[in-house]
């Protein structure tokens, strides 16, 4: 719908929703659903009785180009990897002669976003958002408001742009081959990163293992650790050590590998010995690391040039883009005999 009155396709007056409905042969809560979504975003007005909506844009205007960006973070730890994300972002957006604001949230506080988002866009005067790993009640929120280019997180629909890589069918990679190599109890634990997020690292660890993804093994094996503190994580690997004596580990982060090895230093854990272990990212930081582990990378390059095609395209949706990691041989990782 928004493309074709980008196109100026119906002129002032947009088409009720039951002829949107059939022509776009959705059911009739998705046509409204989708023009309340246009009305949000001051592309349409609202409705009245007996009226028909105008539409509010002007379809010579839609392909000016965008001027502010709002970047939004959470309050976590940002790793090398994350950091070298997102400054190719604001890069790509200001050699589009466009400008950047960052501001930072503690996104699980606010469980209803949007109040705080019309804020800080009014505050920015901002033409779209960039949202880094955010749960879905933001993304929700945002595409209310602008344009959304979605950086990893949690999304539904198909109103955003995005990259990201498909949690799901990495975790199932990498348990595969550690399967291969004999591994049957491999640990992923799991940040707060959202109910969708942690299911789809059990599935995929349950497809790479060949194990019913109804196993409550499973769940045990991916365990929420929901303090992101030192102290708070050096007492869930000794629980987790205790209660599964694990012969694998899959982490999400460098400071978690930073943890791991510490927990297995004191407890005279050898990696890969008697331990493998495999990050889904990687950073300058851990090649430090003794042994230096194998690790995975994101594509920025990849991703930055989807990123520069949504802003040249005027930040009209395109969907989200999956792109593989990059597999980095480490030293790591060993067959049990």
């Amino acid at each position: 719908m928004e493309k074709e009155l980008m196109a100026g396709t119906w002129g002032d007056i947009l088409p009720g929703h039951r002829t949107l409905m059939n022509l776009f042969a959705v059911s009739a809560k998705t046509s409204l659903a989708a023009i309340d979504l246009l009305e949000a975003r001051g592309i349409i007005s609202g409705g009245e009785r007996g009226k028909r909506r105008r539409i509010l844009i002007d379809p010579k205007e839609t392909n000016k180009a965008m001027r502010n960006l709002l970047l939004i973070d959470g309050l976590g730890y940002l790793s090398g990897e994350d950091q070298m994300q997102i400054q190719a972002y604001r890069n790509a957006w200001e050699g589009e002669g466009g400008k950047v604001h960052t501001i930072r949230f503690d996104f699980p506080r606010y469980q209803n976003p949007s109040a705080l988002l019309r804020k800080a866009v009014a505050s920015y005067s901002a033409d779209a958002i960039l949202l880094h790993v955010p749960p879905l009640a933001w993304v929700e929120a945002a595409v209310r408001l602008r344009p959304v280019f979605l950086a990893g997180g949690e999304w539904k629909g198909n109103a955003i742009t995005g990259s990201a890589y498909n949690i799901k069918d990495e975790v199932t990679r990498l348990a595969a081959q550690l399967r291969e190599h004999g591994h049957q109890r491999v640990v992923v634990p799991l940040d707060l990163i959202g109910r969708k997020m942690e299911t789809a690292v059990r599935e995929g660890l349950a497809a790479g293992l060949g194990v019913d993804r109804n196993d409550p093994a499973v769940a045990a094996y991916c365990p929420v650790f929901s303090e992101s503190v030192p102290a708070a994580w050096q007492q869930y690997w000794k629980k987790i050590f205790a209660k599964l004596r694990p012969t694998a580990v899959i982490l999400s982060t460098d400071i978690q590998c930073l943890s791991l090895y510490g927990h297995c230093a004191r407890q005279g854990i050898r990696i890969p010995e008697d331990l493998s272990l495999i990050c889904l990212e990687t950073s300058e930081h851990l090649e430090w690391f003794d042994p230096v582990p194998t690790r995975m990378r994101f594509p920025v390059n990849r991703a930055t040039a989807y990123f520069k095609k949504w802003v040249r395209g005027g930040c009209r949706p395109m969907g989200m883009k999956f792109f593989p990691l990059d597999y980095l041989e480490g030293a790591t990782v060993m067959r049990l005999s």
